[in-house]
């Protein structure tokens, strides 16, 4: 059986929904995640590190016997992903990883456009010292991973990066629609910075974003963010254009 492997390589620390002070809802510091959670959480993760291929089939009696548990806690975590746009169930054929279309990508990408940049703009306005200090502290990690060879980690604080602008926007509803399509983009904005350059203009475009949003400068730092994300969608047109040549060719 292939598919504990392919859990077990994944790093399942890496990716969660991170709740702090800055949430617009009356919630803990630390959420404790229920079984489903924390095994959609696993297999979530082991898909955004491409260790489960576009359209490969995820079998639940495999799952269930890896985390020892019955087939109950794992149809409900493949509904949490499914939920999240990560697989397909289907009642006759079994549970898919989702293989999005060119268009499906593009609209994924062209709402988080307009919703980062809100974001970006409504916590510039606020100008809220804790936040600022936050986002400063965690834009220096982002610089110095930059650096290193560890892309799913650079990954990760992008990712908590994209949640922590709506979060900390004071807009609930923003903050809710942006935490699923961000969790879902992972697996496509992963390609942009698979190379050290890649990762090094990404970090520069976060600084240059938030000096903009220390500074004040709200329409700056609303058109700075929307195009951080229009180049991401870009970079994942023409990574997922290149993957389809290369199966045409192969």
């Amino acid at each position: 059986m292939t598919t504990p492997t392919k859990i077990d390589e994944a790093d399942a620390n890496l990716f969660h929904v991170p709740v702090n002070r800055f949430s617009w809802s009356v919630q803990s510091s630390t959420k404790t995640l229920s079984l489903p959670e924390q095994i959609a959480q696993k297999i979530g993760t082991a898909i955004i590190q491409g260790h489960y291929e576009p359209g490969e089939r995820i079998h639940e009696q495999e799952l269930a016997d890896h985390f020892g548990v019955s087939r109950g806690p794992v149809r409900d975590a493949l509904r949490l992903l499914e939920r999240d746009g990560f697989v397909q169930i289907n009642a006759r054929r079994g549970t898919n990883v989702t293989q999005l279309t060119h268009k499906e990508v593009v609209d994924v990408f062209n709402v988080r456009i307009s919703l980062l940049g809100l974001a970006a703009r409504l916590v510039t306005e606020q100008q809220d010292p804790e936040i600022l200090a936050e986002l400063e502290s965690r834009i220096s990690a982002l610089r110095e991973l930059s650096k290193t060879a560890d892309v799913d980690r650079y990954l990760a604080a992008i990712y908590e990066l994209n949640w922590l602008l709506p979060q900390a926007s004071g807009n609930g509803y923003l903050a809710t629609m942006m935490l699923s399509l961000t969790y879902l983009a992972l697996r496509y904005g992963r390609y942009a910075l698979a190379t050290p350059e890649g990762r090094r203009r990404s970090a520069e475009r976060w600084i240059e974003l938030f000096d903009a949003i220390k500074a004040g400068q709200a329409e700056d730092a609303e058109a700075l963010a929307s195009a951080m994300i229009r180049r991401s969608r870009d970079n994942a047109i023409a990574h997922l254009k290149a993957s389809s040549k290369g199966s045409e060719a192969g």
